[in-house]
Formats: C-alpha cells, sequence, structure tokens
C-alpha cells in the first residue's frame, strides 16, 4: 500500500503517490533554479500535463512514479539550462548548433527513419518517403534493408532538445517553449493517411500475392500445350539443356518466396504491425528470393549456352550421295521435312548435296522420275540437331527447277534465269527466291504459308492464296490473284509489291487500281519502297 496525496499540475488536480511527488517536486525546482522564467515553468507544466494525457493519466487520476520517470526523461535533464537561458549541449560554443539524424516518431508511419531524415533535411516527409519508394525499386529491395539497418541504429528523439537538434534548430528555452507550443495539439493526420496507405498495401499485396499462385498453377497446365507443334516443357528443354529441371526448380522457390513475402505484407498491413521482426523477415524474404531468382536466370544462361555449344561441336558438313538421275531433274518435292531444318536449293552444273547439321538427321534425297524427292527417314523428336535447337541445313546444288512443292518445310532457291516457275507451298511452308529473275512466277500457298521475292526479279505474277497466307516482291510486270471470297478468324490474305508496272492489280479478275485494298479475307499494298515492310497505314 502507497501513501497517496493530491497536487495539481498546470491547473489541473491529480492524485500522486508520495515518492512519486517528491521526485516530481525535485524536478520542478531544478527547472525553477535553473530557468527563472515564469513563463517557461508554466509552458513546461503544460507540457507534463500533456505527456501523463498521453500516457492515460488524466485529471484526477493517480501518478505513479513510473509516470514522473518517463515524463521527466521525454522532457530532459534540468541541469542542462542555463540562467542566460541557453542550453549547452555537450559544451557547444555558444551561437553554434549541431544537427543529429534521430527517428521522428512522432510524425512516422512505420519506425520514423523517413520522418527523422526529413527533419534532418529540413524537407516534407512526403519527399523522403517517395525517394524511398523509387530506391526500394531500383535497388531491388535493398533499400529496405538498409532501412532496417538504420531503425536499429538510428535513436528516436524523444526528448525536446533532441528534437530541436533532430531539426538543427537551437536548443533554447525559448525554442523549446515554442516546440511545446506546436505539440499541444498531436497531428494526427500522419498516422491516419498511414492507416489507408496500409490497408490499400495489404489489399494490393493479396492480389499481387494471387496472382502470382494462378500463374504457378497455370504453368503447371501450360507445359504439356502444344506451341508452333511442339509442347511447351519440350520447347524448353530445348532451350535450357541440362539446366531445365534446376532453372524450373530454382524458378518455383523465387515465386514462393515472393508470396510468402506478400502474405507477409499483407499480414503486416491488415494488421497495422510493421514490427522490427517483421522488417527483418520481409528483408531476409527479399534476400533470398532474389538470390534464387538470380540463381535462375544464370542457370538458364549457362544451360543455353552450354546447348548452343553441344549443337556446334556436333553439327559438321557431311556430303550424301548425289542418286542417279538427280542431273535431269526439274522438280522439287519436300514433305514434312519440319519447320527446325532449311532446304538451300542452288542452280549450279555440278549436282551433289551436302548436309550441315548432326551425322544422325536421317536425310534422303530420292529420284522418281523427274523429280527430285527430300525427306527425313527419322521423327523429329530423334533428331539431334533438334534437341539441341539448331537448324538443320540441307544443301542441294543442281540443275534449274521449273515445280518447287513443299509441305511444312522452309526451302531458299537460288537460280540464274529461267523463264518460268511454279512454287506449291502448303501447312506453314516458306519459300524464299534469292537472286534469281524469272519472267513468269505461278505461286500456289495455302494454310499459313509464305513466299519471298523481293531480291529477285520478276516479270508477270499469278498468285493463288488461301487461310492467312503471304506472298511479297519487289517491282514487277503484272500482279494477278485468286483468293476465297470467305475465309476463318484470323485467316486473311496478305499480298505486298514494291510496284506493279501495269499500274493496277488485277484480283479474282477485277482490276484494283489503288495502292492500298482491303476485304475481310485479303489485304493488297503495292507502291514504294516501304510497303513490303510497313502496314496497312504507312
Amino acid at each position: 500500500m502507497k501513501d497517496i496525496t493530491r497536487i495539481h499540475i498546470a491547473k489541473v488536480a491529480y492524485e500522486i503517490e508520495l515518492p512519486a511527488k517528491k521526485k516530481l517536486e525535485a524536478y520542478i525546482a531544478s527547472l525553477e533554479a535553473y530557468a527563472q522564467d515564469a513563463d517557461v515553468l508554466e509552458d513546461i507544466e503544460i507540457r507534463i500535463t500533456e505527456l501523463l494525457q498521453e500516457r492515460g493519466v488524466k485529471q484526477n487520476d493517480v501518478i505513479a512514479s513510473a509516470d514522473v520517470a518517463a515524463v521527466t526523461k521525454q522532457l530532459g535533464d534540468p541541469k542542462e539550462f542555463m540562467t542566460d537561458g541557453d542550453v549547452v549541449v555537450d559544451e557547444i560554443p555558444t551561437g553554434e548548433t549541431r544537427k543529429k539524424l534521430y527517428r521522428n516518431t512522432d510524425t512516422a508511419l512505420v519506425g520514423g527513419v523517413l520522418s527523422g531524415a526529413a527533419s534532418y533535411l529540413g524537407v516534407n516527409p512526403i519527399w523522403t518517403r517517395l525517394a524511398f519508394v523509387v530506391l526500394t525499386f531500383f535497388s531491388f529491395g535493398l533499400a529496405l534493408l538498409a532501412y532496417v539497418v538504420f531503425w536499429f541504429i538510428v535513436p528516436p528523439a524523444r526528448t525536446a532538445a533532441e528534437k530541436l537538434s533532430m531539426a538543427g534548430k537551437p536548443v533554447t528555452l525559448a525554442s523549446i517553449r515554442q516546440l511545446n507550443k506546436e505539440e499541444v495539439l498531436p497531428n494526427t493526420t500522419p498516422r491516419a493517411i498511414g492507416r489507408i496507405a496500409t490497408i490499400l498495401l495489404g489489399l494490393g499485396s493479396i492480389l499481387a500475392a494471387i496472382g502470382v499462385i494462378a500463374a504457378g498453377i497455370y504453368s503447371l497446365f501450360a507445359i504439356d500445350q502444344v506451341v508452333d507443334g511442339r509442347p511447351v516443357g519440350e520447347y524448353l528443354a530445348n532451350t535450357l539443356g541440362s539446366n531445365y529441371g534446376l532453372t524450373i526448380a530454382l524458378g518455383a522457390v523465387a515465386a514462393a518466396t515472393l508470396v510468402i513475402f506478400l502474405v507477409l505484407v499483407t499480414y503486416a498491413a491488415f494488421k497495422q504491425n510493421f514490427s522490427k521482426r517483421i522488417w527483418i523477415t520481409g528483408v531476409a524474404l527479399i534476400i533470398v528470393g532474389l538470390t534464387t531468382f538470380g540463381a535462375a536466370v544464370g542457370s538458364a544462361a549457362y544451360g543455353s549456352y552450354d546447348l548452343s555449344e553441344r549443337a556446334a561441336q556436333s553439327v559438321v558438313t557431311t556430303s550424301i550421295k548425289t542418286p542417279a538421275g538427280f542431273e535431269k531433274t526439274t522438280n522439287l518435292v519436300a514433305k514434312n521435312v519440319g519447320n527446325d531444318a532449311r532446304i538451300e536449293y542452288i542452280v549450279a552444273a555440278n549436282p551433289r548435296i551436302e548436309l550441315v547439321s548432326s551425322l544422325n538427321d536421317g536425310v534422303s534425297v530420292n529420284v522418281e522420275g523427274d523429280t527430285a524427292v527430300v525427306q527425313y527417314t527419322k521423327d523429329t523428336s530423334e533428331r539431334t540437331t533438334f534437341r539441341y535447337g539448331m537448324q538443320t541445313h540441307i544443301r542441294i546444288y543442281g540443275p534449274a527447277l521449273k515445280t518447287i512443292d513443299v509441305e511444312s518445310t522452309n526451302v531458299q532457291y537460288q537460280g540464274a534465269a529461267q523463264d518460268m516457275l511454279n512454287v506449291i507451298a502448303k501447312r506453314s511452308s516458306n519459300v524464299e527466291l534469292d537472286t534469281s529473275r524469272v519472267e513468269t512466277l505461278n505461286v500456289n500457298l495455302a494454310d499459313s504459308s509464305s513466299f519471298d521475292g523481293q531480291s529477285s526479279t520478276i516479270g508477270t505474277v499469278s498468285a493463288e492464296l488461301s487461310q492467312a497466307s503471304q506472298i511479297r516482291v519487289g517491282t514487277v510486270a503484272s500482279l494477278m490473284i485468286k483468293a476465297p471470297a470467305t475465309c476463318g478468324v484470323d485467316a486473311t490474305n496478305e499480298v505486298r509489291a514494291v510496284k506493279v508496272n501495269e499500274g493496277f492489280v488485277t484480283y479474282n479478275g477485277v482490276k484494283i487500281i489503288n495502292t492500298q485494298y482491303e476485304d475481310s479475307c485479303m489485304v493488297i499494298l503495292s507502291g514504294g519502297d516501304d510497303v513490303v515492310d510497313g502496314g496497312l497505314n504507312d
């Protein structure tokens, strides 16, 4: 049981324990001895009542010794005050002011580090907070680690002298009195804004976590999806090589770490509890996430490099035996060679066939009458160069061709001047005519196939297109096009010509004089070097 008596502080009545009363009286007596200013003493007593109220001690409540100790510690030691009204801090000469960095917990949103930096620099805290957000983004989260370090090593500004030193103001009785006046009514606006901001941060974090989880689940199902004729998982394996499994595992760990971090931020935001432990955990998660993500990127880069090196070492140029009668062929047929391979046909007097590839790709060239047939004897999954991700080149030197008939194949034809050439391409085939002169060119394209004759001199062009096919030529004498009037979704055909000397393009028997024409199934562009690579409205 403790004895209690009644006192008045700044005309406010309190009950107080006798030991606490003695300590408070000694403190106020020290202030009176040094200050010798009734107005300042009154301000200090008002400040004492405010600090007591902040501790939950209201009028007629009991003041304990702990309350007195806390209040006097926050106000500062009265022995600092001199009779002339100035305060000596570490024997600083009169007239000099030394700034010192503190954490400003009065206007803090989290730990007061940024608010204290703003007071030290003499700027609005919003600028230091915006700078922190920008630095966090560009430093990949390292600014968060710096924040936690400063939270630990920078002390909070508790006493009036510390708060004035933080702002670089002279520590005098007058400045303390002014500080007391400014803090009579605490500004709750920053804390209210902070609560709203943290709630929005929590909502954003939980939505981001859900997005990452959804993306991870989608990726699991996407592994078996077929894109451009091959499963996504197989494509990744061909791209990343032997590091495929390690890269995927590291990426999964990085994604899981990100989800845990976002959940932690959501918890802290909704609880309004950004404690040091949460900050340390968050920074640790950021470090782990960045480390594993960097390791995943490094693993992918090394796997791709190793794959290319293995491919380069495995690919050699070998000769394939020229079949009998090959020197008399006038037609080339290639089916299902695949987009991972390329046929280069070069018109030459000395027929021969070369394979720039792995030794076991299983390429064969046969002659059937006047037709040379190129095909693979192995499935694409068994081709060494396909697994390594390197394109096979089948280089054929032979007589001039009259017809090129390909399906799911890439062909480049290099020849001298000739009167006529027929090109038939289906199922995503690509035919390129290079350094040639052809008087009459007949092209039949279907199923997303394309023909490129921009670098060749061509006279008359007769083209039939269907299902998202494309033809591109340079300057031609005349251009006649046939195409279905109906087509599927995203199956529009496209014709581009630098110039048509006749001045018009014949499309399904109708002369199109305008250099730009478009309907639901056809786009025709002619006139100008930029037409070949430009768009409809260029």
